[in-house]
């Protein structure tokens, strides 16, 4: 029945004795009509003829279709697709709109800028061969938050004695350091952003400053702040300056210098730390 033609899986092998003219088929049905091969291998003595019929090759054909085109996506084929896209002129794969992830999907606004590189905790006594340390002044309530370094309407205090010194190791240690308590003194109406930062004048190893009142932040190399924000982040004040509490983190033992800049000026001074 034409049904029953049309389900067969036509696959037939026809072998001829070119000697004899003699042909013998497998795989054809009992009725099948004589096909013109589309696949013909000639071997003498014999020749074998394979016909296949078009419903297969037409699977062969999707199936080989499929398999380059996934390829090509995945781009596992490189040289096969700059070959095609030569022919067919493959437009350009935009990354325009796919949002990039943070490593591990850890939203972005949480990961920290700053990382402190690990160094070597040094605690021995005050170096003696730094730069000549600044000498400190009196500014502010000198008795309550330390000798100051600095000038032009902008201070550091907290350090000890006539030559800028810490005294370290009282602190806790952090990652960023020895935590060592500071004041950023700031003249009454300072209008400039300062920025503090600081370096070891020895390793290059920078200083880490942030607020002392929560909430104080993460600490970082460049701290920038203007009075006003001082005041609302609850520093104090008297008739001559404006006093914010910050802490610096030192690594330990050795020569440092801390920078402080704002538009139109700026200073920067040497100092010793140690036991």
């Amino acid at each position: 029945m034409a049904s029953e033609d049309n389900q067969q899986d036509d696959a037939q092998i026809e072998v001829t004795d070119l000697a004899t003219g003699a042909s013998y088929r497998h795989g054809a049905a009992p009725d099948a009509r004589a096909r013109p091969p589309l696949l013909r291998v000639e071997h003498s003595p014999l020749r074998i003829t394979l016909t296949l019929d078009a419903r297969r090759l037409r699977i062969m054909g999707s199936a080989l279709a499929l398999v380059l085109l996934s390829a090509l996506i995945i781009g596992e084929v490189t040289p096969l697709r700059a070959g095609l896209e030569r022919v067919f002129a493959f437009p350009e794969r935009s990354t325009q709109g796919i949002p990039t992830l943070p490593p591990t999907g850890i939203p972005a606004t949480s990961l920290p800028t700053e990382y402190p590189t690990p160094v070597a905790v040094s605690l021995q006594t005050i170096p003696t061969g730094c730069e000549e340390s600044a000498t400190t002044q009196t500014v502010g309530p000198a008795p309550t938050i330390g000798p100051g370094v600095g000038g032009d309407g902008v201070w550091v205090n907290g350090f000890r004695g006539p030559k800028a010194t810490f005294i370290i190791g009282g602190g806790a240690l952090t990652i960023y350091g020895f935590e060592q308590p500071i004041t950023l003194t700031l003249a009454l109406d300072f209008k400039p952003t300062v920025t503090l930062s600081g370096i070891d004048t020895t390793t290059g190893y920078p200083l880490w400053f942030n607020a002392a009142n929560p909430p104080s932040g993460a600490p970082v190399t460049s701290y920038m702040i203007t009075e006003t924000q001082a005041i609302d982040q609850g520093a104090s004040s008297d008739s001559t300056a404006v006093y914010f509490q910050m802490n610096m983190y030192l690594p330990g033992t050795g020569c440092y210098e801390i920078t402080a800049r704002w538009s139109g000026g700026g200073w920067h001074a040497f100092f010793a730390a140690g036991v």
